[in-house]
């Protein structure tokens, strides 16, 4: 591989962004910008490590198909770890990085051993950021799932993940892989009256995994569970318009209650620009904190989650702010109060935020799928 590491140099371009783009006094400062030097472009996730930050770009790299990479918050030195060649190897992780075991697991979208490129089914993977291997656990094929947009989940020996198509119905479905012999076992296929397409990433709480479909029950996607001691599957709730829909973003377990947003639905209905809302853990009953208007500031499409910091949920928007090219918006859980916190201008800031917010410390980091100084996106931190 032919990845390059940035220069020390390209750091004096990294902007910090205020008012007027900024609803509040949010300072938010770009601290990476892809699309340079075989880099990768379309950040897709990011996780702390051991005092970095590591993610994965959806396209570029030295095979064109996507990077992992390592990324020091401090300085703001990015190391390109590994491209994809969008060939056995995958193509696209847009999955968040597990760490386990000083190991990475994650998923790619496409390639793999049946197919290349976006055509093929997709892989779970394995990263040894010591040696620099990337090793693929499983290809799928298509009636044991395919094409993965999210990460994984590590429970014991196993590791449980979603696939956005494909099972038994091609409607997606859950798997878990053996961490010792790589073997893959289908644990449920999703049939449309359980949900259809599960794009984000299960969380694990009090050993029941719970995750969410984008579509759906009545049509508007629900918030699952499934237990891996017993293998029961149940839906927690089916979402009426009114209440979200297009569950795109994965959930939150915070003060005793799930959290959430919907990409679109809310009190807007099938035109509203989504939601925030909070799910008893018990019942599955759903209120909703905030309706996005669709327009600025206010904006809506959050894809990604929300992350709490000091008593409040903060998210992000991929066509909210002042000029929709994506904000970050804080939300009180207790009355339901929502202020843009930062608004992209699709400058060296970049535009589309796509992923949930990582909180280090007091301090947020996010990914912009676009933008930046060099149009590839950015990674970001704002407090």
């Amino acid at each position: 591989m032919n990845l390059m590491k940035l220069s020390a140099p390209a750091l004096a371009a990294l902007a910090i962004f205020a008012a007027p783009h900024a609803a509040t006094a949010a300072r938010l400062t770009t601290v990476y910008s892809f699309g340079a030097s075989g880099d990768g472009a379309g950040p897709s996730a990011l996780i702390a490590y051991n005092g970095a930050l590591y993610g994965a770009t959806t396209g570029g790299g030295a095979g064109g198909s996507g990077t992992l990479f390592k990324l020091d918050p401090h300085t703001g030195v990015e190391t390109p770890l590994y491209g994809f060649t969008g060939a056995a190897d995958g193509a696209a992780p847009y999955g968040a990085l597990l760490a386990y075991k000083h190991v990475f697991y994650g998923t790619t979208y496409g390639g793999g051993a049946n197919g290349s490129g976006f055509g093929g089914p997709g892989t779970v993977f394995k990263f040894d950021p010591a040696t620099g291997l990337e090793t693929v656990l499983h290809s799928f094929a298509g009636p044991d799932g395919s094409h993965p947009y999210s990460g994984l989940v590590a429970i014991g020996a196993y590791l449980y993940g979603t696939t956005f198509s494909g099972g038994a119905a091609g409607n997606g479905a859950i798997f878990r892989i053996s961490l010792k012999t790589s073997k893959l076992t289908l644990l449920h296929s999703f049939n449309q009256t359980d949900g259809v397409l599960p794009r984000a990433g299960m969380i694990l709480n009090a050993g029941i995994l719970y995750g969410t479909t984008v579509g759906g029950g009545l049509g508007n996607g629900v918030v699952f569970t499934y237990n891996p001691a017993t293998r029961a599957f149940a839906v927690l709730h089916e979402f009426a318009v009114a209440e979200g829909s297009d569950i795109q973003a994965g959930l939150t377990v915070y003060n005793g209650a799930l959290y959430g947003a919907a990409y679109g639905g809310g009190a807007g209905g099938a035109n509203g620009g989504g939601d925030v809302f909070k799910m008893d853990l018990a019942t599955g009953a759903v209120t909703v904190l905030h309706s996005f208007s669709g327009s600025p500031p206010d904006g809506g499409g959050p894809i990604g989650g929300v992350t709490s910091r000091a008593g409040l949920l903060y998210g992000t928007e991929n066509t909210g702010g002042t000029a929709s090219y994506g904000s970050v918006y804080k939300v009180n859980p207790t009355t339901g109060a929502e202020t843009v916190y930062y608004s992209f201008a699709n400058g060296a800031d970049g535009s589309t935020p796509w992923t949930t917010l990582v909180l280090v410390g007091k301090t947020l980091y996010g990914t912009t799928f676009t933008g930046g100084l060099n149009g590839g996106g950015t990674v970001f931190k704002i407090r």
